[in-house]
């Protein structure tokens, strides 16, 4: 399996034009994966935005977990 991992701090401002990116380009990986944001402890809507976004992956594919830590 397939594990990127994605940290995050204080990326409100960019955060969903890369989950945008991340899911136009993620059906390319044909093995199982899962994605795994980490957030440290940010203090603007950082983890709020990927809640929010993390639905559009669960539509994508079955070879796929998502994972949220904060």
């Amino acid at each position: 399996m397939l594990s990127i991992i994605i940290p995050c701090y204080n990326e409100e401002e960019i955060i969903e034009d890369f989950i945008d990116e991340l899911r136009e380009n993620i059906n390319k990986i044909k093995e199982d994966f899962e994605i795994i944001f980490v957030d440290n402890k940010s203090s603007d809507k950082t983890v709020l935005k990927i809640k929010q976004d993390i639905n559009k992956f669960k539509k994508m594919q079955n070879n796929m977990s998502l994972k949220l830590f904060w």
